[in-house]
Protein backbone atom coordinates (compact mmCIF):
# COMPACT_ATOMS: atom_id res chain seq x y z
CA UNK A 1 0.00 0.00 0.00
CA UNK A 2 1.02 3.29 -1.19
CA UNK A 3 2.41 5.64 1.76
CA UNK A 4 0.92 8.85 1.77
CA UNK A 5 1.97 10.35 5.07
CA UNK A 6 5.38 10.34 7.21
CA UNK A 7 3.57 8.74 10.57
CA UNK A 8 3.28 5.59 8.09
CA UNK A 9 7.18 5.33 8.01
CA UNK A 10 8.62 2.66 10.11
CA UNK A 11 9.47 4.00 13.61
CA UNK A 12 12.75 2.37 13.53
CA UNK A 13 13.43 5.01 9.99
CA UNK A 14 13.26 7.19 12.94
CA UNK A 15 12.38 9.76 10.25
CA UNK A 16 10.52 13.26 11.08
CA UNK A 17 10.69 16.89 10.65
CA UNK A 18 11.45 20.20 12.23
CA UNK A 19 8.27 21.80 11.29
CA UNK A 20 5.77 23.35 13.84
CA UNK A 21 8.25 24.33 16.85
CA UNK A 22 7.86 27.20 17.82
CA UNK A 23 10.77 30.20 17.96
CA UNK A 24 11.19 32.66 20.35
CA UNK A 25 9.74 35.41 18.33
CA UNK A 26 6.05 33.10 18.65
CA UNK A 27 6.58 32.00 15.01
CA UNK A 28 7.28 28.51 14.11
CA UNK A 29 9.22 26.43 11.79
CA UNK A 30 7.38 26.03 8.82
CA UNK A 31 6.93 22.26 7.24
CA UNK A 32 8.00 20.20 5.04
CA UNK A 33 11.38 21.93 4.80
CA UNK A 34 14.08 20.03 6.86
CA UNK A 35 13.58 16.41 7.39
CA UNK A 36 15.97 14.07 9.43
CA UNK A 37 16.28 10.40 9.02
CA UNK A 38 18.11 6.87 9.49
CA UNK A 39 20.15 5.60 6.76
CA UNK A 40 17.74 5.49 3.62
CA UNK A 41 19.11 2.07 2.50
CA UNK A 42 17.08 1.09 5.60
CA UNK A 43 13.76 2.23 3.66
CA UNK A 44 11.18 -0.12 2.26
CA UNK A 45 10.09 0.71 -1.61
CA UNK A 46 7.04 1.99 -0.70
CA UNK A 47 8.95 4.28 2.20
CA UNK A 48 11.67 5.14 -0.20
CA UNK A 49 8.94 6.05 -3.05
CA UNK A 50 7.43 8.50 -0.36
CA UNK A 51 10.55 9.90 0.60
CA UNK A 52 11.05 10.61 -3.49
CA UNK A 53 8.09 12.39 -3.50
CA UNK A 54 8.60 15.04 -1.33
CA UNK A 55 11.04 17.20 -3.69
CA UNK A 56 14.43 17.04 -1.90
CA UNK A 57 17.16 19.24 -2.93
CA UNK A 58 19.73 18.43 -1.01
CA UNK A 59 20.59 15.38 0.73
CA UNK A 60 23.56 15.00 3.35
CA UNK A 61 24.67 11.93 4.78
CA UNK A 62 26.24 12.47 7.96
CA UNK A 63 27.89 8.74 8.09
CA UNK A 64 31.09 7.69 7.97
CA UNK A 65 32.56 5.87 4.51
CA UNK A 66 32.66 2.90 6.35
CA UNK A 67 29.61 2.88 7.07
CA UNK A 68 28.18 4.45 3.88
CA UNK A 69 30.05 1.29 1.87
CA UNK A 70 28.13 -1.01 4.27
CA UNK A 71 24.59 0.41 3.02
CA UNK A 72 24.76 3.14 0.36
CA UNK A 73 22.17 5.51 -0.30
CA UNK A 74 19.80 5.28 -2.95
CA UNK A 75 19.57 7.85 -5.27
CA UNK A 76 17.25 10.46 -5.26
CA UNK A 77 16.25 12.41 -8.66
CA UNK A 78 16.33 16.08 -8.53
CA UNK A 79 18.65 15.96 -5.04
CA UNK A 80 22.35 16.72 -4.87
CA UNK A 81 23.90 13.90 -2.26
CA UNK A 82 26.61 14.21 -0.88
CA UNK A 83 27.95 12.45 2.12
CA UNK A 84 30.39 14.37 4.98
CA UNK A 85 31.41 12.52 8.09
CA UNK A 86 29.38 13.88 10.87
CA UNK A 87 31.82 12.97 13.79
CA UNK A 88 35.75 13.19 13.45
CA UNK A 89 38.27 11.98 16.13
CA UNK A 90 41.22 14.05 16.97
CA UNK A 91 43.42 12.66 14.11
CA UNK A 92 41.06 14.11 11.34
CA UNK A 93 39.57 10.59 11.02
CA UNK A 94 36.04 9.72 10.28
CA UNK A 95 34.74 8.00 13.23
CA UNK A 96 31.76 5.32 12.80
CA UNK A 97 28.82 5.97 14.84
CA UNK A 98 26.57 3.12 13.91
CA UNK A 99 25.34 2.12 17.22
CA UNK A 100 27.38 -1.28 17.15
CA UNK A 101 30.36 0.98 17.13
CA UNK A 102 29.14 2.96 19.68
CA UNK A 103 29.54 0.13 22.26
CA UNK A 104 33.18 -0.99 20.93
CA UNK A 105 34.07 3.18 21.62
CA UNK A 106 32.18 3.50 25.00
CA UNK A 107 33.60 -0.13 26.50
CA UNK A 108 37.39 0.96 25.28
CA UNK A 109 37.39 4.71 26.27
CA UNK A 110 40.57 6.44 25.34
CA UNK A 111 40.84 7.81 28.86
CA UNK A 112 40.77 5.36 32.26
CA UNK A 113 38.39 5.68 35.32
CA UNK A 114 38.60 3.83 38.25
CA UNK A 115 34.52 4.25 38.57
CA UNK A 116 33.22 1.78 35.87
CA UNK A 117 30.14 3.76 35.08
CA UNK A 118 31.76 7.30 35.58
CA UNK A 119 34.63 5.62 32.32
CA UNK A 120 31.24 4.55 30.16
CA UNK A 121 29.20 7.74 30.81
CA UNK A 122 32.78 9.53 30.41
CA UNK A 123 33.29 8.05 26.86
CA UNK A 124 29.66 8.29 25.45
CA UNK A 125 29.53 11.93 26.40
CA UNK A 126 32.94 12.79 25.24
CA UNK A 127 31.72 11.42 21.43
CA UNK A 128 28.39 13.62 22.01
CA UNK A 129 29.81 16.96 23.47
CA UNK A 130 32.69 16.98 20.34
CA UNK A 131 30.10 16.86 17.64
CA UNK A 132 28.93 20.26 18.04
CA UNK A 133 32.13 21.74 17.37
CA UNK A 134 34.32 22.37 14.56
CA UNK A 135 32.24 19.98 12.82
CA UNK A 136 32.47 20.06 8.52
CA UNK A 137 29.27 18.49 8.01
CA UNK A 138 27.06 21.09 9.71
CA UNK A 139 28.85 23.84 8.18
CA UNK A 140 27.99 22.53 5.16
CA UNK A 141 24.53 21.37 6.20
CA UNK A 142 24.11 25.41 7.32
CA UNK A 143 25.30 26.71 3.83
CA UNK A 144 22.52 24.56 2.40
CA UNK A 145 20.33 26.40 4.41
CA UNK A 146 21.48 30.04 3.48
CA UNK A 147 21.55 29.18 -0.54
CA UNK A 148 17.65 28.08 0.16
CA UNK A 149 18.56 24.43 -1.31
CA UNK A 150 15.37 23.25 0.31
CA UNK A 151 13.53 20.64 1.21
CA UNK A 152 16.75 19.04 2.64
CA UNK A 153 17.54 16.01 4.98
CA UNK A 154 20.20 14.96 6.85
CA UNK A 155 20.61 11.36 8.23
CA UNK A 156 23.14 9.22 9.62
CA UNK A 157 22.65 5.66 10.39
CA UNK A 158 20.11 5.34 12.77
CA UNK A 159 19.32 9.04 12.70
CA UNK A 160 19.60 9.81 16.52
CA UNK A 161 23.41 10.87 17.02
CA UNK A 162 25.27 12.98 14.26
CA UNK A 163 21.89 13.49 13.04
CA UNK A 164 20.19 14.39 16.62
CA UNK A 165 22.99 17.07 17.43
CA UNK A 166 22.38 18.30 13.80
CA UNK A 167 18.60 19.06 14.12
CA UNK A 168 19.71 20.77 17.70
CA UNK A 169 22.03 23.06 15.08
CA UNK A 170 19.31 24.04 12.74
CA UNK A 171 16.79 24.94 15.73
CA UNK A 172 19.16 26.92 17.34
CA UNK A 173 19.54 29.15 14.14
CA UNK A 174 15.39 29.17 14.19
CA UNK A 175 15.74 30.22 17.91
CA UNK A 176 13.81 27.28 19.26
CA UNK A 177 13.71 27.01 22.83
CA UNK A 178 16.36 24.86 24.74
CA UNK A 179 13.28 22.52 26.06
CA UNK A 180 12.25 22.25 22.80
CA UNK A 181 15.19 20.94 21.09
CA UNK A 182 15.72 18.45 23.64
CA UNK A 183 11.96 17.25 23.74
CA UNK A 184 12.80 16.86 19.81
CA UNK A 185 16.34 15.06 20.25
CA UNK A 186 14.44 12.61 23.09
CA UNK A 187 12.00 11.73 20.63
CA UNK A 188 13.82 9.05 19.00
CA UNK A 189 13.50 7.00 22.48
CA UNK A 190 10.01 6.52 21.78
CA UNK A 191 10.72 5.74 17.69
CA UNK A 192 13.24 3.07 18.49
CA UNK A 193 11.64 2.06 21.73
CA UNK A 194 11.72 -1.68 20.11
CA UNK A 195 15.59 -1.37 19.51
CA UNK A 196 16.32 -0.45 22.72
CA UNK A 197 13.87 -2.98 24.63
CA UNK A 198 15.63 -5.78 22.76
CA UNK A 199 19.10 -4.63 23.24
CA UNK A 200 18.39 -4.45 27.22
CA UNK A 201 16.10 -8.05 26.74
CA UNK A 202 19.29 -9.78 24.83
CA UNK A 203 21.67 -8.48 28.22
CA UNK A 204 19.54 -9.31 31.26
CA UNK A 205 22.77 -8.35 33.30
CA UNK A 206 21.86 -4.72 32.25
CA UNK A 207 19.55 -4.96 35.05
CA UNK A 208 21.69 -5.11 37.84
CA UNK A 209 24.40 -3.07 36.05
CA UNK A 210 23.65 0.43 36.01
CA UNK A 211 26.71 1.53 33.39
CA UNK A 212 25.91 -1.23 30.77
CA UNK A 213 22.12 -0.41 30.94
CA UNK A 214 23.30 2.90 30.25
CA UNK A 215 25.86 2.12 27.59
CA UNK A 216 23.12 0.03 25.62
CA UNK A 217 20.57 2.94 25.75
CA UNK A 218 22.83 5.43 24.37
CA UNK A 219 24.08 2.74 21.89
CA UNK A 220 20.33 2.48 20.60
CA UNK A 221 19.11 5.24 21.95
CA UNK A 222 19.44 8.14 23.27
CA UNK A 223 20.42 9.84 26.96
CA UNK A 224 18.35 13.53 27.39
CA UNK A 225 21.47 14.35 29.73
CA UNK A 226 23.83 14.12 27.06
CA UNK A 227 21.66 16.18 24.46
CA UNK A 228 21.37 19.17 27.72
CA UNK A 229 25.16 18.63 28.00
CA UNK A 230 25.73 19.52 24.25
CA UNK A 231 23.95 22.91 25.06
CA UNK A 232 25.93 23.64 28.02
CA UNK A 233 28.84 22.79 26.60
CA UNK A 234 28.19 25.39 23.97
CA UNK A 235 27.28 27.98 26.28
CA UNK A 236 30.33 26.52 28.53
CA UNK A 237 32.98 27.30 25.72
CA UNK A 238 31.17 30.22 23.95
CA UNK A 239 28.82 31.87 26.60
CA UNK A 240 25.60 32.02 24.69
CA UNK A 241 24.09 30.11 21.56
CA UNK A 242 24.45 33.21 19.60
CA UNK A 243 28.09 33.29 20.13
CA UNK A 244 28.57 30.00 18.64
CA UNK A 245 26.35 30.55 15.94
CA UNK A 246 28.79 33.18 14.85
CA UNK A 247 31.69 31.64 15.50
CA UNK A 248 31.14 28.47 14.17
CA UNK A 249 28.64 29.01 11.09
CA UNK A 250 29.14 32.96 10.85
CA UNK A 251 25.59 33.50 11.33
CA UNK A 252 24.78 36.85 12.95
CA UNK A 253 22.81 39.80 12.76
CA UNK A 254 21.18 40.32 9.04
CA UNK A 255 21.98 36.92 7.92
CA UNK A 256 20.74 35.45 11.38
CA UNK A 257 17.34 36.99 11.00
CA UNK A 258 17.13 36.62 7.16
CA UNK A 259 17.20 32.98 7.71
CA UNK A 260 14.32 33.46 10.61
CA UNK A 261 12.23 34.81 8.34
CA UNK A 262 12.78 32.52 5.62
CA UNK A 263 11.92 29.63 7.27
CA UNK A 264 9.17 30.81 10.22
CA UNK A 265 5.98 31.64 9.61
Amino acid sequence: MAITDISQISPLMNFRELGGYSAADGRHIKSGLFYRSAALGEASEEEFEFIKSLGLRFVLDLRSEEEALELPDPLIPGAQQIRISGAMDANDNEVNLSPANIVRIAKNPRREDPDPEESIIAAVEEIYTSLAFRNEAYKELVAQMEAGNVPLLFHCTAGKDRTGIAAMVIMMILGVSDEDIVSHYVLTNEYLQANIEKKLADHPLTSKIGPVELLYRASEGVIESFGRRVLSEIRQEYGTLERYLEAEYGLAGEELQRLRDQYLE
